[in-house]
């Protein structure tokens, strides 16, 4: 979704922001069903409501945290600048996340199932 959204820092012209969102924007629903089908698979059954509830949290409780702080930066005598900063430090934090060794546990047959039906 970072990759796609990306372009939007550098357009000026409501016409090619639209088309840029738009395109952007087709990430969302394979980017939240893989994480709904991974939590699906990877929470023990007991606990998948709560995996849910957990993940939806964090979700919506980050996005509104990174509004406000964009917002306030934006306002801010830093502007746009030091907003585009703080998401390209975000972006590259995520991506440090996923690099870490040991943090990966063994896939399960059904998530290993699922990753191979994303690849293809």
């Amino acid at each position: 979704m970072t990759i796609g959204l990306a372009p939007l820092a550098t357009v000026s012209s409501p016409l090619v922001l639209g088309a840029l969102l738009f395109l952007g924007g087709t990430a969302i629903a394979p980017t939240l069903t893989v994480q709904s089908s991974l939590v699906g698979a990877i929470a023990p059954a007991h606990a998948t409501t709560e995996a849910f509830t957990w993940l939806s949290t964090i979700a919506f409780g980050a996005s509104a945290i990174g509004a406000a702080v964009g917002g306030a930066l934006i306002e801010s005598s830093l502007g746009v600048s030091a907003s585009l900063v703080l998401a390209a430090l975000g972006a590259a934090l995520a991506v440090a996340a996923t690099l870490v060794p040991g943090r990966r546990r063994p896939l399960s047959r059904e998530v290993a199932d699922l990753d191979d039906r994303v690849a293809a």
